[in-house]
């Protein structure tokens, strides 16, 4: 439903707790144990274990500075390398 127009979110109550839940960390206390939950919940372990980094190399645009790409191996082509650091590690 939202906050009516009339009334700017900083003056009302759960703007309030909000802001005070942020700046004494139990909103990222209550993120992690939600998270915990629902972690366990789907048989894994409560907390994640490691981060897996998913590269792809994709063709590079004439206009892309060269210092910022290579030859990919085995293809001879200009590429550029894509980085896909929130692939979960389950």
């Amino acid at each position: 439903m939202g906050v009516p127009a009339a009334r700017p979110a900083a003056e009302t109550g759960d703007y309030y707790y909000f802001a005070l839940w942020r700046e004494d960390g139990t909103e990222q206390a209550i993120h992690d144990l939600l998270r915990g939950q629902a972690r366990e919940k789907a048989g894994r372990a409560e907390d994640p274990s490691a981060v897996a980094v998913d590269t792809q190399s994709i063709r590079a645009a004439n206009h892309v500075p060269a210092a910022t790409t290579g030859k990919d191996a085995g293809k001879r082509v200009p590429a550029a390398s894509v980085a896909w650091p929130w692939t979960p590690w389950v």
